[in-house]
């Protein structure tokens, strides 16, 4: 960002308290990041906790609707403290090429939880195979807060997701002003009121709105609105496309049966990493904890048999996770990492998060998701 300097008295003050507030904002970034990584750990432990407890439970065991219940609440936490990571982190360590439509398909049953019976959801997903290289976390913000705050302004009717690809040229008169000529994903969320919408309050917020606007700033994407009418209006939201090749994004092969392979878990928030080797062991396979990477590199030393896979947090005391994932993989040039971690501004350099045999698992996460990443990595590993 540059400046202008007309009169060195004016100026001088005028940058300097111009630079003071970047400066806090930067500290209100890292505060709200540092605070959602404290909440991963604990709905990492309490959602994984509830979800072995309530799959032991018999279904018309006593307090299983209690289970599911705190089951469902903790998934809803976790949700929240990623969305919450992805607004802060800069730039989004999730970003890689995804398929909106899977992401919009997933989040299928929450949008209709969060609409409720009074507003109806339509659904047009483009057949076309086409992928965005987004954060996933901030895409999926995007699409619950702003049907949620759609829904909101209509009270009730009809909400609709439209999704395809847009070739935007210059020459096209009603391309939205500000957006560049190109080829984009183009996701479309119509909300129409039955009957008279309701009274909106004077000057309130929509936070709903703010966070949507905020993460689309993240990816880069251009956010527009359009009110048609006394209720129907309609906001679209331009990704820059990258077309997938082979098919669709986001698909991954889990293997049906494991094979006892060893799998390190490096993580120094004790609750956390008793759920995650608990999960894996109940996986079929065997695991070594450690406590922290200096821990990790005296466990693989002594153990004498290979290592097929090492799930290590990033941000943790005396050796971090990408120190450790430079001294394994010295010793183990084909070793697979899953590294886990809700916060990790700084800790990892590019080539780290690209590298083809590495997955990054952002906390919290449930046991499913945990299986599921383990499973992929090491049945392309066997592939």
């Amino acid at each position: 960002m540059s400046y202008e300097a007309k009169d060195d008295q004016q100026s001088g003050p005028a940058v300097e308290q111009q630079f003071l507030q970047a400066r806090r904002l930067e500290a209100m970034d890292r505060l709200m990041a540092g605070l959602a990584e404290e909440f991963n750990h604990v709905h990492t432990a309490i959602l994984s906790l509830a979800e072995f407890v309530a799959a032991a439970a018999s279904t018309g065991a006593p307090h299983r609707a209690d289970l599911d219940e705190i089951a469902r609440q903790a998934a809803r936490g976790t949700q929240l403290a990623r969305h919450l990571l992805a607004l802060s982190a800069e730039p989004p360590v999730g970003r890689r090429p995804e398929s909106p439509n899977a992401i919009i398909h997933n989040l299928e049953p929450q949008i209709r939880e969060s609409l409720g019976g009074s507003v109806r959801l339509e659904i047009a997903r483009s057949p076309s195979a086409m992928s965005v290289v987004v954060d996933p976390l901030a895409f999926e913000l995007i699409v619950l807060e702003l049907t949620r705050h759609a829904a909101r302004q209509i009270g009730r009717g009809s909400v609709s997701i439209a999704t395809g690809p847009c070739a935007v040229e210059s020459s096209d008169a009603t391309r939205p002003v500000g957006l560049p000529p190109g080829t984009y994903f183009r996701m479309t969320i119509q909300a129409r009121a039955a009957g008279a919408p309701p009274v909106a309050e004077s000057g309130s917020p929509d936070l709903a709105l703010a966070l949507a606007e905020t993460a689309a700033a993240k990816l880069n994407a251009f956010l527009t609105a359009r009110v048609a009418g006394r209720g129907e209006l309609s906001w679209s939201l331009y990704v820059p496309a990258a077309l997938a090749e082979g098919g669709s994004v986001g698909q991954s092969v889990v293997g049906d049966d494991p094979l006892g392979e060893t799998i390190l878990v490096v993580e120094d928030e004790a609750p956390v990493r008793d759920v995650i080797c608990r999960v894996l062991k109940a996986r079929g396979y065997n695991v070594l904890p450690a406590k922290n990477g200096e821990d990790a590199l005296a466990v693989a030393s002594r153990y004498g048999a290979p290592i097929h896979l090492v799930v290590s947090d990033i941000v943790m005391p005396e050796m971090d996770g990408a120190v450790l994932f430079d001294h394994l993989r010295a010793w183990y040039p084909t070793l697979r990492f899953i590294l886990i971690s809700g916060y990790t501004r700084g800790a990892l350099r590019a080539e780290q998060l690209t590298d083809v045999i590495t997955e990054f698992l952002p906390k919290p996460f449930g046991m499913d998701e945990l299986v599921e990443a383990v499973d992929s990595m090491l049945a392309r590993a066997a592939a």
